[in-house]
């Protein structure tokens, strides 16, 4: 079975002027998902947010901002690797479709 992974982001943007800049982006809002091609698919995701440090030389404007620059982003503040990350959606894939632990009730009750 194949599983794919995407990044989703939302951008918390400062209203006013920070460093000087317009539309310095404060905070990213992040989730990573697997999707697998069973029937039906499992799609178990991993999410949080990441504050950014204020506007320096390396400031991009708000419009030039790319995915994989939050993606980026998002990686170096976690100070983690995508593979980490997708280990984690694996494991989770694997704990649903093969739990540890169930809930279960006797029949007779």
């Amino acid at each position: 079975m194949a599983t794919t992974y995407t990044w989703a982001f939302d951008l918390q943007v400062a209203t006013s002027p920070v460093g000087g800049k317009d539309d310095a982006i404060k905070e990213v809002h992040w989730r990573f998902i697997a999707t697998t091609d069973d029937d039906p698919p499992l799609s178990p995701n991993v999410y949080g947010s990441v504050p950014l440090s204020d506007p320096d030389e390396s400031f991009v404007a708000f419009n030039d901002v790319t995915k994989e620059m939050c993606r980026e982003w998002v990686l170096a503040v976690l100070d983690k690797t995508e593979d980490e990350l997708i280990a984690v959606l694996d494991q989770q894939i694997a704990m649903i479709k093969a739990p540890a632990v169930v809930n279960k009730v006797p029949s007779s009750w």
